[in-house]
C-alpha cells in the first residue's frame, strides 16, 4: 500500500522524468542525424569538387593533345608534300630532257633532205598520224607528258594524305 500511495503522490515526477529521458534520447538521435547529414553533404561536395577538377584537367589534357595531334598531322602532310614535290620536279627535269632530245631528233629527221628520186612525205606522214606538222608534235607530246605527270604526282599526294593518321580513333 505504502508503494501505491508513494506512487500516486509522486506520479507526476516519474511521467516528468519518464518524459526528460524521452526528450533526451529523441535529441541525442536529431544530433546523430545532423552529423550525419553534414558529413554527407561534405562527402557529397568533396566528389563534387574532384569530378570538377577531374573534368577541368580532362579538357585541357585533350585540348593539348588535339593541339600536339594537329602539329603531327600538319608534320605528315607537309613531309608528304615535299616528298610529292621533290619526286615531281625530277620527273619534270627527266621530262624536260626527253622533250629537247625528241626536239633535236626531229630537226635533224626534217633537216635530211629526202632520197633522191623519192617524194619527201615526211610532213605528210605527221599530219596523218599526229594531225599536224612535225615541228608540232614535240611540244604537244611534252604537253601531254607534263599533264600526265601533274595528274600522277597529284594522285600519289592524294593517296598519301588519305593515308595520313589524323587522330579520330577515338578513346
Amino acid at each position: 500500500m505504502t508503494s501505491l500511495l508513494l506512487l500516486s503522490k509522486y506520479w507526476k515526477y516519474i511521467v516528468s522524468g519518464l518524459f526528460v529521458i524521452l526528450v533526451g534520447i529523441y535529441i541525442g538521435v536529431l544530433t546523430h542525424e545532423r552529423n550525419s547529414a553534414r558529413t554527407l553533404a561534405k562527402d557529397t561536395q568533396t566528389a563534387f569538387d574532384t569530378t570538377v577538377s577531374n573534368y577541368q584537367l580532362a579538357a585541357v589534357k585533350a585540348a593539348y593533345d588535339a593541339k600536339q595531334n594537329v602539329i603531327k598531322v600538319k608534320q605528315a602532310q607537309d613531309a608528304i608534300t615535299e616528298k610529292v614535290t621533290n619526286d615531281y620536279q625530277a620527273t619534270i627535269a627527266s621530262s624536260n630532257d626527253r622533250y629537247e632530245r625528241l626536239r633535236a631528233k626531229t630537226a635533224g629527221y626534217l633537216s635530211h633532205p629526202a632520197t633522191a628520186g623519192v617524194p619527201d612525205s615526211r610532213e605528210t606522214t605527221c599530219a596523218v598520224v599526229a594531225g599536224t606538222s612535225c615541228e608540232a608534235i614535240p611540244p604537244l607530246l611534252k604537253a601531254a607528258q607534263d599533264n600526265t605527270d601533274k595528274l600522277i604526282a597529284l594522285q600519289a599526294w592524294n593517296r598519301a594524305q588519305m593515308n595520313v593518321d589524323v587522330g579520330n580513333d577515338g578513346p
